[in-house]
């Protein structure tokens, strides 16, 4: 299993992925990208239960939460 994170956005705001798997009980998180249209592809060992995307506010010291997306998050 596997899933896409970008930036579609050239504001020089970092965007990653937080996310968690039926293998651990911590959550992990993917690297950020930067940048007009960059993307990551990220596979998986396990099956993915729960995900949220975030961006970087540099201006701040809290960032852009997306919300928690829950199992089913995508298709395998």
């Amino acid at each position: 299993m596997s899933f896409e994170y970008c930036d579609y956005e050239g504001d020089n705001h970092s965007v990653w992925v937080n996310y968690y798997t039926n293998a651990s009980t911590s959550m992990q998180s993917t690297e950020s990208v930067n940048g007009v249209a960059k993307c990551n592809q990220y596979y998986l060992s396990s099956v993915l239960t729960n995900l949220r995307v975030v961006e970087d506010n540099p201006s701040s010291s809290t960032n852009y939460y997306g919300a928690w997306h829950g199992y089913p998050v995508a298709r395998s």
